[in-house]
């Protein structure tokens, strides 16, 4: 019986374990070449199109982070909650600053399928192929149940 209940314990561990380690195997340096995918793959998809390429914003980056951070700690919901503020802090460090926009996405994909989903979007295509933007910040972070949330920024 007690060798019954150890098998049963091995055989849940076998299901939990993935999930598990799947969180916990993306590392920040991993994380931040999913931000540097999605940032290589918008800028060729807009000089594809004949449009010019944008340009990493360090503020911006770190604002998109803490956006993906807060929605896969579920400190927020999936959404565009907050962006009145981000968008008032952004203008508030940006000289020149007069237009933003926000793309989010989430899930069990890799950055190729959370810009392709984008880009089947009108919403989101509007945002990632307009002229009036020139500046770009991308976060990515991973929850605990091993969704990856995205956060495309973009401003001029």
């Amino acid at each position: 019986m007690k060798r019954s209940g150890f098998l049963l314990s091995i055989l849940a561990l076998l299901f939990v374990l993935p999930n598990f380690l799947s969180a916990q195997s993306l590392s920040n340096r991993q994380l931040k070449k999913y931000r540097n995918q999605v940032f290589e793959m918008i800028n060729d998809y807009r000089t594809s199109h004949g449009l010019s390429a944008l340009t990493f914003s360090d503020i911006m980056n770190k604002t998109a982070q803490t956006h993906s951070d807060n929605m896969a700690n579920g400190s927020v919901p999936f959404s565009h909650e907050g962006f009145d503020k981000r968008y008032a802090y952004l203008k508030s460090q940006i000289p020149g600053f007069h237009a933003c926009a926000e793309n989010v996405a989430y899930g069990d994909m890799t950055p190729e399928e959370a810009v392709a989903g984008w880009l089947k979007s009108p919403g989101h295509l509007k945002n990632l192929s307009s002229t009036k933007y020139n500046q770009t910040g991308i976060g990515v972070q991973i929850s605990k149940e091993g969704y990856l949330y995205y956060t495309q920024m973009f401003a001029n």
